[in-house]
Parts: structure tokens; sequence; C-alpha cells
């Protein structure tokens, strides 16, 4: 069905003056009805055939007297040229609709601009290219203003449209269609207080620094913004759609400001909803969830949410970035749904307290948490491989239960007091340097998986307790099966060694044998036999510094 509010009339025979031009019609009618619009019948079509010069205000240079300078004209650029020709606009024109349809390339430049208009208003108005008869990249470098209708970007060839000149949108929408490989280049200011929604799955560059102050919709494809101010002013914002990606490519350092985020799905092709793909990024708007969200971020660049909040609602954030990228956390997450870590970077935690209420879970990578004085992970924590990272005391919430099944905590020498541990898989815990207490609530309920182990690096305590580094479950908070899968690798001041744990008071300290029976580290490993051997090993290797 058509895509716009012109009406279909009957093409007139009174419009054509020749057989050839009312099969012309026909022909560029029927394209746009298979792309869902309809040219009115009191439309008068301009060929061009460049018969004098390459002038556009020329007589003589289109299949019709004079030259397209109305609000019924479409002047149409079709199979014609046998080179890249270059056409000269030297005055203000008004045009319906501007078409190219060729396989050599059509660039519009000259002093001159185009004002695309109906003869009424709320009509929908083109600037795009076909290709029945080719796939050139054409190019506008001229002015483009609309009056008062809806302007429809098309491309359906697979080389990229590129319009250079300004955009007026003068308050209405601008629309940008056209197929999987029709790509649309703007690198033109667009000003005025429209809109602007991007359809179908190409992509949609913006280079320029933009300043109109309607919203920006991505409703599929991509949106790839090359410019801090490609998006215009941050008076209404921005709005991913399901399977669509806002991609940022800049380069240096930028910052996207007050920009509000709206976002759903996982992107175009995976990419994510939102993907850094270039640049070190900080983007300052708050940032909403929709629906389960993903956040994607290229090796070698950077993207920072600062002073401003991203709102989960019910719905999950799942970020992922590898190789040596950076995601930066000064904003606070709120609602009440969940955070996922993926990839093998770093997450940093260091802005205002966390106060979302959901799972988090950390599946590799690193999960840096570092809010001075504050919260960085409320709820309940997963850790199903990675690193969590504490650069400051008490980053989770006391009353958050911990389940670790693979990964490592590192407490970097900081202290952390969490709710119940449930040890799914084996995974270690490192002290670092300086002074570490972990303590837990009473986890004698929590099912440990049989074959799981806890290996504790760096500990640098007391076998009587009180040490400088402490592993502390309330009221001696484990079973004798669970306290036996804790084990001590080389703890600082024993012998060099893996040792059983036992319990002083509540806290779980080396278990020394009597000197008849010490056995050295490599002894041990015999006697816990192969598979310890193989997993101490693995372990050691991956995680001692």
């Amino acid at each position: 069905m058509p895509k716009n509010n012109i009406s279909y009339i009957t093409i007139s025979t009174t419009f054509m003056k020749t057989q050839a031009r009312a099969l012309l019609f026909i022909l560029v009618s029927g394209i746009l009805f298979l792309s869902g619009y309809l040219i009115p019948a009191n439309a008068q079509l301009y060929r061009w055939t460049g018969g004098v010069n390459n002038t556009w205000e020329q007589n003589g240079n289109w299949s019709t007297a004079g030259f397209p300078n109305s609000n019924n004209a479409i002047p149409y650029f079709f199979n014609t040229i046998t080179t890249p020709t270059t056409i000269t606009l030297g005055i203000p024109v008004q045009s319906r609709i501007v078409l190219f349809n060729d396989n050599f390339a059509y660039t519009i430049s000259g002093a001159g601009s185009i004002q695309l208009d109906t003869a009424g208003a709320g009509g929908t108005v083109i600037l795009g290219v076909l290709n029945s008869a080719g796939n050139a990249a054409h190019t506008v470098n001229v002015p483009i203003s609309l009056n008062n209708d809806n302007l429809t970007i098309l491309n359906q060839a697979n080389q990229v449209f590129t319009i250079n000149g300004t955009l007026n949108n003068n308050g209405n929408a601008i629309n940008v269609q056209g197929a999987a490989t029709g790509n649309i280049a703007i690198s033109g200011i667009i000003s005025g207080g429209g809109s602007l929604n991007k359809f179908s799955t190409n992509t949609l560059t913006l280079s320029g620094a933009n300043t109109y102050s309607g919203l920006t919709t991505i409703n599929a494809g991509i949106i790839d913004v090359e410019n801090a101010s490609a998006l215009g002013s941050s008076a209404a914002g921005t709005v991913v759609t399901n399977n669509a990606t806002l991609e940022l490519s800049l380069t240096g350092f930028n910052t996207i400001a007050g920009e509000a985020l709206s976002i759903t799905g996982t992107g175009t092709s995976g990419q994510g909803a939102l993907h850094n793909d270039s640049g070190t990024n900080i983007w300052t708007g708050n940032v909403t969830l929709t629906g389960n969200a993903e956040i994607t971020v290229d090796s070698g660049t950077i993207l920072a949410f600062s002073n401003n909040t991203i709102n989960l609602g019910a719905n999950t954030l799942t970020v992922d970035a590898n190789g040596a990228s950076g995601l930066i956390g000064t904003s606070t997450i709120t609602g009440t749904g969940n955070f996922v870590k993926n990839g093998s970077n770093t997450w940093h935690f260091i802005g205002g307290s966390n106060t979302y209420t959901g799972t988090t879970t950390v599946n590799s990578g690193t999960l840096r948490l570092g809010v001075a004085g504050g919260t960085s992970v409320p709820g309940n924590i997963v850790v199903n491989g990675g690193t969590v990272l504490w650069t400051s005391n008490e980053q989770i919430a006391n009353s958050s239960n911990m389940t670790l099944n693979s990964g490592t905590l590192n407490l970097n020498g900081a202290d952390e007091t969490l709710g119940t541990l449930t040890l799914s898989s084996t995974s270690s815990v490192n002290f670092g340097s300086g002074s570490s207490i972990l303590t837990f609530a009473d986890s004698s309920a929590t099912s440990w998986g049989g074959s799981a182990e806890m290996w504790l690096f760096n500990w640098s305590g007391s076998d009587t307790g009180g040490g400088t580094d402490q592993l502390i479950f309330s009221s001696a908070g484990l079973t004798a099966t669970q306290l036996g899968q804790i084990y001590f690798v080389n703890p600082a001041g024993f012998a060099p060694g893996v040792y059983h744990s036992k319990f002083i008071g509540s806290e779980v300290v080396p278990a020394v044998p009597e000197p008849s029976t010490i056995i050295a580290g490599g002894l041990v490993l015999l006697i816990l036999g192969w598979r310890e051997r193989k997993r101490i090993k693995s372990i050691l290797q991956s995680i001692i510094h």
C-alpha cells in the first residue's frame, strides 16, 4: 500500500504531448508505486537530456519545454549520460520530486537551491535514487528546503547517495528509506524543528553539526554518527527501536551532550542498539531501556556515560566489548532490571551509587567496582567468568547474595561484606596487596557444587585468625563439606603448598598439619589427584601475577 497521502489521480492524457513521454511517466509512476509512492496526475515530468549544456535553468536541456521550477515539477535524471556529469544550478527552483536513475553519476552543484513542495500542505515530497537504469553514486551539493510537506529521502541503488547541501526541514519530518545496500550520507547541516526518521535496513551517515530539534527515531538499519552534534539539538532526543542501531563513528575525544537516548534490542546484525565504532565518546544524556538492550564497544575505542542516569526499567542491559576498549559508567543505574557484563574488556563503575535491584552477571572481562563511598552492585551478583575487581571498599550491598560459577574475585586490598555465597563451579579469590576482609553471611544452607572448589591466592593472614587478610562466614556458616572445598594456595608465612581450611571462630584460615604430616606443595598436588593438579596449574597460570 502507498506510504504517503498523495491521492492517486488517473493520468490525464492532456498532460502528455507524446507517447514516449506518456510511457516514461507511467514507468516512473510504476517504479515509485512499487516503493509505496504515487505521483499525482498534474505532476509534470522533466527528463534531463543535456541538449544544450549542463545548466539546470537552460531551455533545451529537458524533455519538456522550459526547465523544472514549480511545485508540480519532477526533474528526472534518467539513463541519459555516458560519463559522470555535474549539473549546475544557478538559481533557486521548486520541485515536487527529484529523482536519479542512471548507471553514471550525476552531481547537482552551483549557487542555486531547491525547495521541495507540493501544491498544498501535509503531503510528501521525494529526493531519491531509483535503480531500474543503473546503480551510480549520485550527489546533491545545493541547499534543500521544505515548505509544508514531509520529505522522503530514498535510495534503491547499491551505491551511496550523498547530500552535501544544507537541509532545512522547516518543521516537517524527514523519512529515510532505501534498499539494504542503498546507503545515504548527509554532510550538510540539517536544521528546523522537524523530526528525522530512519526506516529500512540501509545505513544513514550523518557527519554535519546538525541543529534540528525534532525527535530522531531509528526504526530499522543504522544511523552512523560522525559528528558529536549529528543528532541535532538535545531538545527531543533519540529513540532506537528493536533491530536498529545507533553507531558512533567519531575521531578523537567527543561529548554527545545532553541527548536523551531510548534503546531496545541487540541492534542490526547483533551490533547492539548503541555501538561505539571509533573514538573516545562521552554520552551525557539520560539513557532509558524500553526493552532488553545491548551496548557494544569496538576494540581500541572508549565509551563513557557521564553525570547521567541509565534507567533499566524492568529490562536487562548487556554491555559487550572486546580487546583494548573501555566502558566507563560515571552515571547512576536505576530500575528493577538486570546488568550483564560480556566481552573481554573492563566496565568501570565509578559514578554515583547504583540503585537497580536486579541481578548483576559477569560472564567475561572485568567488572571494576569503584564508586567512592557508594554502592556499585545493589542486588545479587553472579560471576560466570572473568573478574570482579575492587578499587574501593564495600561496593556490593550487604544483603546481596553471590553465586560463583567460575571466574575471579580480585579484592585488591579492599573490604567487602555480602549475603550468602553459592559456589557452583571452581572459582578463585585474589586478596591482592594490602588488607582485605571478605565477609559472607551464613551460607550453610546454600547449594555448592560437589566438585566446585574455592582457591584463595595472596592471602597474608594468620592461622589463629584476625590477620591482615580475612575470609569470614558469619556464625561459622559452612557445612564441613563446604569448608573442605576451600583451599589456600601458598599463603604468606607458610611453607609453599596448598592447604585445607578450618574455622577459627567465624574466620576461615589454613589448616596447618602436624609437623610429621606437613606435605610439600608438589606432594599435596599428587595427593589431591590428577584432576585437582590440572585445575590448580591452570588457575595458577591464569591468575597469579
